[in-house]
């Protein structure tokens, strides 16, 4: 009697010890390497401390709510595709080298910061999206990772639209960045899940000053915590106009009341530029504690209004822990924004 043969797939080790990611060696080099990610309890079905993630599912806005929130209707769960060869996992395909880079540059930013005294907690855990479908939304195909604050609390990553040398979902400084907006989401509202108190005013001119300063804020978070000016050079090397280490200057076309089409990343670029001048007169460390120092305290005064007083602040804190600093950052304020009034701690 001819028996049927069956064969049955082995799945591969849900949590293995090492994974390959791109990440930032002590050279400064980013190479893809075994790391360890052990807040990723299951490695096939992206699962673990820090978050779960969903494959597709359905980004909209809720026409049937007072607001139009956005929401995210969930897509299903994650199925990678590895092997494993003498104990580390090998992606078969570019969605793990993607996903698995992504929640590891998450885990070494938590650590970053908490090591650091910043308390990164209030953001954990945080689901993410990859490639989901937009409806009734206007986003743009050339973003490749995104935060969804003002309630949904979701990363978003996208293949990309542009021929990327690295994808730029896979990017460390991308990644960081974005989770820098997740900071300064909690640092402003007090909540992972709270509408920021300068969204609800109304004021496109307020929302979008504060846009510039949470997208300089984002920048600083990747630059400072990867100490590297220009991560965008990894994926795009053609690209140079975020490199917060460039002679970034602030004047009247940057800010919101005097832009008909308002563009964040040019006063954001300033404000980065003004934390990396920060960064050069102390360390990455010191500087990144004292900008999220400087958020802190310009949430606690309700300065939406006024993002260059975020810049006055962290003067003010890095003077006050240093007075040897007061000269040159004061020269770097000058330089950076020179249409501003000479802060009192300058004078």
């Amino acid at each position: 009697m001819l028996l049927p043969l069956v064969m049955f797939a082995c799945s591969p080790d849900p949590s293995p010890a090492l994974l390959l990611a791109v990440d930032r060696d002590e050279d400064g080099e980013y190479r893809v390497a075994p790391r360890p990610i052990p807040e990723l309890t299951d490695a096939q079905h992206m699962e673990g401390a820090l978050g779960d993630g969903y494959r597709g599912g359905r980004i909209a806005i809720d026409l049937f709510s007072a607001d139009l929130a956005i929401r995210y209707d969930e897509g299903g769960r994650m199925d990678l595709d590895y092997d494993v060869v003498d104990g580390v996992a090998i992606p078969m395909d570019e969605d793990g080298l993607v996903l698995w880079t992504y929640y590891h540059t998450l885990s070494q930013v938590r650590a970053d910061l908490n090591g650091l005294g910043v308390d990164t907690e209030p953001i954990w855990p945080i689901a993410f999206a990859y490639q989901p479908a937009f409806v009734g939304m206007d986003f743009t195909s050339g973003e490749n990772a995104a935060y969804l604050g003002n309630g949904v609390h979701l990363f978003i990553l996208l293949p990309d639209a542009l021929p990327a040398v690295l994808p730029l979902a896979a990017n460390p400084g991308v990644i960081r960045h974005e989770f820098g907006h997740a900071l300064f989401n909690v640092l402003t509202a007090g909540d992972a899940y709270a509408l920021a108190p300068y969204d609800q005013l109304e004021d496109p001119n307020v929302t979008n000053g504060v846009r510039a300063l949470n997208e300089g804020f984002a920048d600083m978070i990747a630059t400072l915590t990867l100490d590297d000016n220009d991560f965008f050079d990894l994926s795009l090397p053609s690209v140079t106009t975020r490199d917060v280490a460039a002679d970034a200057v602030a004047d009247v076309s940057m800010y919101p009341a005097n832009a008909e089409s308002y563009d964040p990343y040019a006063l954001g670029t300033v404000y980065a530029s003004f934390a990396w001048d920060l960064r050069a007169l102390t360390s990455p460390e010191e500087a990144v504690v004292l900008v999220v120092a400087a958020v802190e305290a310009w949430s606690a005064e309700e300065a939406w209004a006024d993002t260059d007083r975020w810049a006055e602040l962290l003067l003010e804190l890095a003077v006050a822990e240093d007075d040897t600093l007061t000269a040159p950052l004061c020269a770097a304020f000058a330089a950076r924004l020179p249409e501003r009034q000479t802060p009192e701690t300058c004078a």
